[in-house]
């Protein structure tokens, strides 16, 4: 639930409180007595569903979004690699293409992410020998493919690869607690 719902939640509560307070007045009111039953259905409601949204993903979901960190990782890896030379050379279109952190990347939309790693990785594959004479990124550092979509990695993995994942996630978090 973001912040705009939770104020629209607290303004719902508050006015379910208000029509309490005063219920001597409205009671006898049926309009009012059914108008102020459906709020509280509507509360109780909205309350269930942000349960069911603050509960964890797990699978697809999961999968998807380690595939995107993974992504969006590498991006900002080649991409800081390029950045710095691009800087030194005075070669500002290009610092401009790349300068994305990790962060950055994984708050964008899934296609504007997409874009801009492929955009990344296009950048480094192009100008890869003189990235390796400057010494900030070597052919063996730079992913082997294109980006392409998380979801799309995630179903052209093998179910083994997919345990891989979420094996490796679990022991992180395990090693954050």
């Amino acid at each position: 639930m973001n912040i705009k719902q939770q104020a629209h939640t607290k303004m719902f509560i508050a006015v379910l409180g208000v029509l309490d307070s005063f219920k001597t007045i409205w009671q006898a009111v049926t309009a009012f007595a059914s108008a102020r039953a459906a709020l509280f259905a509507a509360i109780n409601d909205i309350r269930a569903e942000e349960l069911k949204q603050s509960g964890t993903t797990t699978g697809v979901t999961q999968n998807k979004r380690l595939a995107r960190q993974a992504m969006c990782s590498a991006a900002a890896m080649v991409g800081g690699a390029v950045a710095q030379w691009a800087e030194t050379q005075g070669k500002n279109d290009i610092f401009d293409t790349v300068d994305f952190s990790n962060a950055d990347l994984l708050h964008m939309t899934e296609q504007d992410c997409l874009t801009n790693c492929t955009a990344i990785y296009n950048v480094g594959n192009a100008n890869i020998a003189a990235l390796t004479t400057a010494g900030t990124l070597t052919a063996a550092t730079l992913p082997t493919s294109t980006p392409r979509r998380p979801c799309d990695q995630i179903h052209r993995a093998s179910a083994e690869e997919r345990k891989n994942v979420v094996c490796a996630q679990r022991r992180r978090a395990g090693q954050n607690i």
